[in-house]
């Protein structure tokens, strides 16, 4: 059977995220935008997720957010995350 490219990686990331092989074996066609919105949803919420029990584990870490609006209005936020490394003394 012929995988288009957007299937392939689907199954790639799957390997690292189990929500997401779990919802690829319920699913026959992942062409419908409803369809891949849902997968992007999924993606976005295991990268939360990470990201999340990272800075848990870290004893200092900091946030930065920036908001700007572009020409045409539309408002985008970016947030960069700064965490210490973990120091072991020699």
């Amino acid at each position: 059977m012929i995988q288009s490219d957007f299937q392939q990686l689907l199954l790639l990331r799957s390997d690292d995220s189990s929500q997401l092989r779990d919802w690829l074996r319920k699913k026959k066609s992942y062409t419908s935008v409803d369809i891949q919105e849902n997968i992007l949803q999924v993606m976005a919420d295991e990268i939360v997720h990470k990201l999340a029990a990272t800075v848990r584990d870290r004893k200092f870490y900091g946030l930065i957010a920036d908001e700007t609006a572009d020409i045409s209005r539309i408002e985008q936020l970016s947030v960069i995350s700064a965490m210490t490394l973990m120091w072991k003394k020699l």
